[in-house]
């Protein structure tokens, strides 16, 4: 423990300057920021702080995101309306908090005041059927308006999720409520994959995302490896396709849940545990980039999320997270994958108290903060977007 180094981090999101960050990212391509659980108010503090780190320092300018939906998010920050409420309630229960809020408020202002050089969100988690439906909609008309309106009510009418206005309707529609009971029907799963089959010629990236969530839905019970790596593998095609885009070789972000980070590809977790050799993003982009692909892990021993409360204890003797709490850790803890110690024994984060699911100290991540404690952060909830909370 003697060449562990320890960095006190403030993290104050009212800091007058950024706070500066002994992470090395030279030929740097892609910096995934991940974390343990999503929705911790400590986390988000963090994450934020270091998008500004990278944004005002490294002239990151892309930054990607484990969200679905955020088409008023993107509009907000070219400053199209002022609604940052309304527009992250139409995506998922993952960006909604006081935290995540400031963040976006913060690129507004960054890019009102830096219009000629913006920062540029993109989304790249393939779960907002009803978001890709629509996107398709509007392609297919104006390229093939002959055989659109058939092919497109097949794919309204089979496809889960896509005759959804947006993720608040979709979430609390009885077609959520019989899926989670009983599956999707198999014959309008054959209908709706018939239908993306049809456009595949077409290659388009909507096609590929619509058809990412069906298999994904689909088969998330009966084969759980396959449904899972569906996903992963849209998502790390799309941060490909972003990376394509000219930001004169500065790094851009991706944030997003560990697990989708590690370098492995979880290649790490134990054999019976359902992620085990999925095509985990962060192994796909591993490979295409090699060391320009640079990950970054928020951990903790004691961690809250907004969304699935408090996780318990990680005791297991091999955590790192047990290891620094027993050798005094009181204060946010920044560790190199460098570290000699390390090197000496198979030591593993435990991103989530399961069994066998462990991320590899040495090789998944090139930098790991960890906190003693991370608290959940608050839930922004807007009652007129919950039809069944509306009189």
């Amino acid at each position: 423990m003697k060449t562990l180094i320890l960095f006190l981090i403030a993290t104050t999101l009212h800091a007058q300057q950024t706070p500066q960050f002994g992470l090395d990212t030279k030929n740097t391509k892609l910096i995934g920021i991940g974390e343990s659980v999503h929705g911790s108010k400590d986390y988000n503090r963090l994450r934020f702080d270091l998008l500004r780190y990278f944004v005002e320092h490294k002239g990151t300018r892309l930054v990607m995101w484990e969200m679905s939906d955020t088409r008023l998010l993107e509009a907000y920050l070219k400053g199209e309306h002022n609604d940052v409420i309304k527009a992250m309630h139409q995506n998922d229960w993952r960006g909604k908090t006081e935290q995540n809020k400031k963040i976006f408020q913060w690129m507004r202002a960054f890019n009102d005041a830096h219009p000629l050089d913006p920062i540029v969100l993109k989304s790249v988690d393939p779960q907002c059927p009803w978001y890709e439906y629509q996107k398709l909609k509007d392609i297919l008309r104006e390229i093939i308006p002959d055989i659109a309106q058939s092919t497109l009510q097949a794919l309204h009418d089979n496809c889960f999720g896509a005759s959804h206005k947006d993720f608040i309707t979709f979430a609390f529609s009885d077609e959520m409520k019989d899926w989670m009971k009983n599956g999707l029907p198999p014959e309008k799963h054959q209908r709706c994959m018939d239908a993306l089959d049809s456009l595949e010629n077409l290659k388009l990236d909507e096609v590929r995302g619509l058809k990412a969530y069906q298999l994904k839905s689909f088969y998330i019970n009966t084969d759980t490896r396959y449904a899972l790596s569906v996903r992963d593998r849209v998502m790390a095609l799309r941060i490909q396709d972003a990376l394509k885009l000219k930001y004169d070789n500065r790094p851009a972000i991706y944030f997003a849940h560990n697990l989708h980070l590690a370098k492995t590809g979880g290649k790490s977790f134990q054999p019976e545990h359902p992620w085990y050799q999925v095509d985990l993003t962060g192994g796909i982009l591993a490979e295409v980039y090699q060391d320009e692909y640079k990950t970054i892990s928020l951990s903790g021993y004691e961690v809250e999320g907004v969304f699935k409360g408090a996780f318990p204890k990680s005791n297991h003797p091999d955590s790192i997270e047990k290891k620094l709490l027993d050798n005094g850790m009181k204060n946010l803890t920044l560790i190199s994958n460098q570290e000699p110690w390390l090197k000496e024994r198979e030591w593993y984060f435990h991103d989530e108290v399961l069994n066998g699911r462990k991320l590899d100290a040495v090789n998944d991540f090139n930098y790991y903060f960890v906190f003693p404690k991370a608290y959940a952060d608050i839930h922004i909830k807007e009652e007129s977007c919950n039809p069944h909370l509306s009189k």
